[in-house]
């Protein structure tokens, strides 16, 4: 028999057996709207046929009845899901924004870096690219970054001492040594009160208990191998 199906704007003929059932009906309009068999909602006479295995002329349909079907497609059920996650990364990351450019106008982190950022040797073509390891002490093989600034807007050297659980932080007026055990977590801030001139650099932060340590200009492209020796230490 053949029977009409409105979509949208749209009025399909289609021609189902006449002992076929609810299922196949709707696999035959899920070829012709993409609009899947679990997503639709097929209407006759003001009637929702939800039962699937149900035969067509027990629910009343017939030759030269007219249905209408309504659903999303695959593709729009999809967008639909997925709006609102995009939607809240977006909101995270203007609040993550919003969070850095607080972190770096506060009174102590801005006159760190009204000077700029001191000319680092170790610093190796584009800054902005990461995943680039420490370089290493000639001699040693210590972990190291010079010419970062600390909050007494001193010039320091990092050195980690991996062997003796050590980070040493040494500036022209001493060196300061702390377990690498004791810093729990390694965060940064990315450097906004400099209007993006420097995205390569940020402000990486030491937390230990109670304690935290700034460690300013601190170049990204080093960040993460940086991280992975403070949690080396965590297991």
């Amino acid at each position: 028999m053949k029977i009409k199906v409105k979509h949208l704007k749209e009025k399909m003929e289609l021609e189902v057996a006449d002992d076929g059932t609810v299922g196949v009906l709707k696999e035959l309009v899920a070829a012709r709207t993409n609009i899947p068999v679990e997503n639709q909602r097929l209407v006759l006479q003001g009637k929702q046929l939800g039962d699937n295995a149900a035969a067509l002329a027990a629910v009343g349909v017939k030759e030269k009845s007219v249905l209408m079907v309504t659903g999303s497609t695959a593709e729009e059920a999809f967008e639909a899901a997925i709006k609102p996650l995009l939607t809240q990364a977006a909101l995270r990351e203007e609040e993550t924004k919003k969070e850095a450019a607080a972190f770096c106008e506060l009174p102590q982190h801005a006159k760190v870096l009204a000077a700029g950022p001191p000319e680092n040797p170790e610093v190796v073509g584009d800054a902005t690219i990461g995943g680039i390891p420490l370089p290493t002490e000639s001699g040693t093989g210590v972990p190291y970054l010079r010419d970062l600034i600390d909050a007494r807007k001193a010039r320091i050297r990092m050195r980690l001492v991996i062997l003796e659980n050590t980070l040493v932080i040494a500036s022209e007026s001493g060196q300061q040594k702390v377990p690498l055990s004791n810093v729990e977590r390694v965060t940064s801030e990315p450097i906004t009160t400099d209007g993006g001139k420097h995205k390569g650099y940020c402000v990486v932060t030491l937390h230990m208990g109670q304690q935290k340590m700034h460690l300013y200009w601190f170049p990204v492209q080093y960040l993460e191998n940086m991280k992975q020796y403070f949690l080396s230490f965590k297991f």
